[in-house]
């Protein structure tokens, strides 16, 4: 089990080398009334987010987390998070949360640190729940997921980041959710009120829940307009494209 300071050994001089795709298409309003629109928090953070751009012409594969560029809020102890890779590839993947601002040692050991084998390309999800693992009120976070392309020249991962806080869920919000007509609005309310992690947790769920194709590929295309609002055109042009 590593520990964070070896995470810092990681080169970032070409972390990021992505495919091109091509989106296009309407948005459907086939199952929302009205799509979401995120409202980031007024935090005056500086972009922090890694990965998600062009860098290059590469055979690497676009991977990236579904987070917003600045810092991320959730309301949840335990959401789920969301990052995505454009094409199945055989390296393993490696995933760590930390916390963003330790205040002693104990607290510089990463919280979770885990390596996974893909069997599928996509939008893919990690469930704290299952690593019974809880975000505390308050306290910033960073995750990372690298595509460890040589376990022993750890600077040629491919990697990309996220921040993320839990905050306490506001009387307003929560009312709001109590009167909220279905899981379409629930997500609105979510996305309006800065809560992306909720909002794209909510979103995805629902998403592996329909069973209709049509509805499917809707809520995808509402969930490709989500991030192309925080600047993951590509990530979203992977939603479109699916079938």
């Amino acid at each position: 089990m590593r520990i964070l300071p070896k995470l810092s050994f990681i080169s970032l001089s070409g972390l990021l080398y992505v495919l091109s795709f091509a989106g296009g298409g309407l948005l459907s309003s086939s199952v929302l009334a009205s799509e979401p629109t995120y409202t980031p928090p007024q935090v005056g953070a500086p972009s922090r987010r890694v990965g998600g751009g062009t860098r290059g012409a590469s055979d690497m594969p676009l991977l990236s987390v579904l987070g917003p560029e600045s810092i991320g809020y959730t309301v949840s102890a335990q959401p789920n998070l969301y990052w995505a890779i454009s094409r199945l590839v055989d390296y393993p993947v490696e995933i760590m949360l930390v916390e963003s601002n330790p205040a002693s040692l104990e607290a510089m050991q990463p919280l979770l640190e885990t390596q996974i084998k893909l069997t599928q390309a996509g939008i893919q999800a990690l469930s704290l729940k299952e690593h019974n693992i809880e975000l505390k009120v308050g306290v910033e976070y960073e995750w990372f997921v690298a595509l460890v392309r040589d376990s022993k020249r750890r600077s040629q991962d491919v990697i990309t980041s996220g921040v993320l806080k839990r905050v306490e869920l506001d009387e307003n919000i929560a009312a709001k959710i109590k009167i909220a007509a279905d899981d379409n609005e629930i997500v609105s309310v979510y996305a309006t009120s800065g809560l992306w992690y909720d909002a794209i947790e909510a979103l995805s769920v629902k998403i592996d829940k329909v069973n209709a194709e049509k509805e499917a590929f809707a809520l995808r295309r509402t969930r490709a307009n989500l991030l192309e609002q925080v600047k993951l055109p590509q990530i979203a042009a992977l939603d479109r494209l699916e079938k």
